[in-house]
């Protein structure tokens, strides 16, 4: 059958539309209309087998808030003290060092240290190897997350990060960017943790070089993603290696994000995108997974370089565009897949 268009909160304006007034019940008509609409969505729009689930955050997000004058004020506040590098030793407290930090700073650490952080000035943390003892670690509580960014133009490099909670409610991670701009996270190793690198409403950062390791132990289902961006823009993932998380990349709502080079195999889907437009993957591998490329409600994607390979299970895919227009794919190999381009009302497309 011939299903209406999909419109999201929109449609459930016209819903509500149809009741009656002054008494606030329904009109009988009108209810009969929303009874209908119900049946008609629900045989349209449930999950079908081919189709990707939606995970989270399927509604546009609300428009970001300006600073009050206390966070701004704070952003722009000159620091107490010239900044300087501070060495944090296997036995030193890494929490203290970082609350008592301030703008500028460099935070050298060695060794692991235990408990939840948080990074609140733009500074770097940067691990040291020690000899015999290699990277420096962070590990979580397992109540939360293990590594919290809430200032811009944070750097943190090298280090050994685990011990999230597992929380999908709370969407604990390793690492969060919480709306900050201009971050980056290089060369870290993640690993047993809910989310790898979760971006929430950050831009312009870049994640390059990060090995990222899902929780093997719970059910795919169970797991969180690689790296996964809400509301989040203008953002470069580089060289990263993504393996057994539940999705590799995520993006909801996510536009003008350049992803290159990245390595993404034995996981649910390679790449899950929902409701975001104009963003860029070159040079990328996604092998062996459920699916390669999951694109869902977006538009100008460009797809260059890329190889899409070994998909070979009961739903698999190279790549599946579904209610998607304006993409761009050129010079990839889709190759090894039990199906190798899926197409459900994706227009205005080019192949080459």
């Amino acid at each position: 059958m011939n299903c209406p268009e999909v419109v999201g909160p929109v449609r459930s304006e016209r819903w509500v539309s149809l009741r009656g007034g002054g008494s606030g019940s329904a009109h009988p008509v009108a209810s009969a209309a929303v009874a209908f609409l119900a049946i008609v969505a629900g045989v349209c729009f449930a999950p079908a087998p081919l189709a990707a689930q939606h995970e989270h955050h399927v509604r546009p997000p609300a428009e970001a808030g300006s600073d009050s004058a206390a966070d701004a004020a704070a952003r722009t506040r000159p620091p107490a003290r010239a900044p300087r590098t501070i060495q944090v030793r296997r036995e030193d407290d890494l929490a203290a060092a970082l609350s008592g930090a301030v703008r500028g700073d460099t935070v050298r650490v060695r060794g692991a240290h235990h408990g939840d952080l948080r990074i609140d000035v733009p500074l770097l943390l940067a691990a040291v190897v020690g000899a015999g003892t290699g990277r420096a670690r962070l590990v979580g509580s397992g109540e939360g997350t293990t590594l919290t960014v809430a200032a811009d133009s944070v750097e943190v490099r090298g280090f050994h990060i685990s011990g999230s909670g597992i929380s999908l409610e709370r969407d604990d991670a390793a690492v969060k960017l919480l709306r900050c701009e201009g971050c980056r996270i290089v060369d870290n190793r993640i690993d047993e943790s809910l989310h790898g690198i979760y971006l929430l409403e950050s831009n312009g950062t870049r994640l390059v070089g990060n090995d990222i390791e899902g929780i093997a132990r719970l059910e795919e289902s169970q797991r969180g993603n690689g790296i996964h961006l809400y509301n989040s823009a203008a953002n470069r993932l580089e060289r990263n290696r993504v393996r057994r998380t539940r999705d590799g990349i995520y993006f909801s709502f996510a536009s003008d994000n350049e992803v290159s080079d990245n390595d993404v195999a034995d996981l649910r889907y390679g790449l899950h995108y929902m409701y975001s437009d104009d963003n860029r993957f070159r040079g990328n591998r996604f092998e062996r997974n459920a699916a390669g490329a999951a694109i869902m409600f977006s538009k100008r994607i460009e797809f260059r370089g890329n190889v899409f390979s070994h998909h070979t299970g009961p739903r698999a895919f190279g790549i599946l565009l579904q209610t998607s227009q304006d993409i761009v794919a050129e010079q990839n190999r889709i190759e090894g897949n039990r199906i190798g381009l899926f197409m459900d009302n994706a227009t205005r497309s080019l192949f080459a």
